[in-house]
């Protein structure tokens, strides 16, 4: 199935950028059909998670039209909706997604469901986040959750071109977006540098260098990845015999945190902020190698 409904190829965004726009976006509207066929929406809460939508709502009125058999719905939203007077339009980013939308039964699933959800509207309450999220999941638990699963999706841009910023995930798939740092342990770091300085040219810095580069994105944003030293003796990388570890730059890190752990993943530590930097997270790879993840501000 097939949409053809956004006149411009020009206008028309990608799959990768419907999904940003669905990370992104607080809300979203069900489009449904009554018992008597008229068509109506309902604005809801909702998470994107690998191809599907899972949302909640209170109203008995359309649960009803959703248990049992699947339900072939609609669902948009809109991310950005602006007035531009020099062009006499609007300006907006928006998803249209078609599919089948059942009630989430299985009990596995749906804790899965409510942990995202609570992730992605509970983060960024300031004061005792635990006792609030643990209130919410609470709420969530107790509420019908939805399962949505995308038949077609398409996008439109119109207007000034949304960019991507800190927290974006242009896609599921795409979880790491490069290489932040590469660590590895030396007798005397400080001798290992100079060496580097003079045959190799690597600036001699206190914590190893920042090679600079720039986003493909965003070519106004400069980006680094690190190259350092560690003295033998350092318990940075976890197992003393670990040589070396990697840093990689990732998108969105406490969503990726939660589904690593989903999948079964050994989780060394929990997320940390550090200002002017970003957020870091160790993790084990299926060689218990320790690696690092960081999501740059």
């Amino acid at each position: 199935m097939e949409f053809n409904n956004v006149k411009s190829s020009v206008m028309q965004i990608t799959n990768e950028e419907c999904i940003e726009i669905l990370d992104k976006a607080a809300a979203g509207l069900l489009a449904l059909l009554d018992e008597d066929g008229y068509p109506y929406t309902v604005p809801v809460n909702f998470v994107y998670s690998e191809g599907c939508i899972y949302l909640h709502s209170a109203s008995e009125f359309f649960h009803s039209n959703v248990m049992g058999e699947s339900s072939r719905v609609g669902f948009s939203v809109i991310l950005r909706d602006t007035i531009e007077p020099e062009t006499f339009l609007t300006g907006y980013d928006s998803v249209l997604c078609l599919g089948q939308i059942r009630v989430v039964a299985d009990g596995d699933e749906r804790q899965k469901a409510v942990s995202e959800l609570v992730l992605k509207y509970a983060k960024e309450i300031p004061n005792n986040v635990e006792h609030y999220a643990q209130e919410i999941q609470t709420f969530y638990m107790q509420t019908p959750i939805l399962r949505l699963d995308i038949v077609c999706m398409t996008g439109k841009n119109s207007g000034t071109k949304m960019k991507v910023g800190r927290g974006d995930t242009p896609s599921q798939e795409k979880k790491v977006t490069g290489i932040g740092g590469i660590f590895f342990k030396t007798k005397d770091p400080i001798a290992t540098r100079k060496w580097y300085e003079e045959h190799l040219g690597i600036p001699d810095t206190p914590y190893g260098y920042s090679f600079e580069w720039y986003e493909q994105k965003d070519s106004d944003r400069i980006s680094t990845t690190v190259w350092s030293p560690f003295p033998e003796s350092s318990d940075y990388f976890g197992d003393n015999n670990q040589e070396y570890m990697i840093n990689y730059r990732v998108q969105n890190l406490e969503r990726l945190a939660v589904q690593l752990r989903e999948q079964g993943v050994t989780i060394l530590d929990s997320v940390e902020d550090f200002e002017g930097i970003g957020r870091f997270l160790h993790i084990l790879d299926v060689d218990a190698r320790r690696i690092e993840l960081w999501e740059p501000l």
